[in-house]
């Protein structure tokens, strides 16, 4: 009886191991693609004819916006208690990141149009060490388990 009771405990530490390496690698990757979208709707917005009408800006609106709300049963915000003010808030911040990074990171040219190609750049920041780097920092942000 003994041998099976620490079989269960071990078993059980195991498996609540692997659930949270599992949440800590959906949080990470909902965060990023979060990040993708923002970092592609400022762009997008400053060479669309019709911000309102324009479908890839709207599908990029969209996927910010799922990003974000499945992602924010991951990540929690960090609020003071008694006035529940946002302290820091992991989707401003990832936005703030890519923001910041657009301008400092490789753009790369359209041979036929001579402008710049958004989302490849875009692409550049959401793989980068530095933007990896950033979101696991991100990790002390997310709940344990989504209930």
């Amino acid at each position: 009886m003994r041998g099976f009771i620490a079989f269960m405990l071990i078993a059980t530490v195991s498996f609540g191991e692997n659930i949270s390496k599992a949440r800590i690698e959906e949080g990470r990757n909902k965060l990023k693609l979060y990040g993708l979208a923002e970092c592609l709707i400022p762009q997008y917005k400053k060479i669309s004819k019709d911000n309102k009408n324009d479908p890839i800006l709207n599908d990029i609106y969209k996927a910010s916006a799922s990003s974000y709300w499945t992602a924010l049963g991951i990540h929690r915000l960090k609020e003071e208690p008694y006035t529940f003010k946002t302290i820091y808030d992991p989707y401003k911040e990832t936005e703030k990141y890519v923001k910041k990074a657009y301008p400092k990171t490789l753009a790369y040219a359209n041979s036929q149009t001579g402008g710049e190609i958004i989302m490849l750049r875009c692409f550049e920041i959401y793989n980068s060490k530095g933007f990896n780097d950033f979101i696991k920092k991100q990790d002390k942000y997310i709940e344990s388990s989504p209930y």
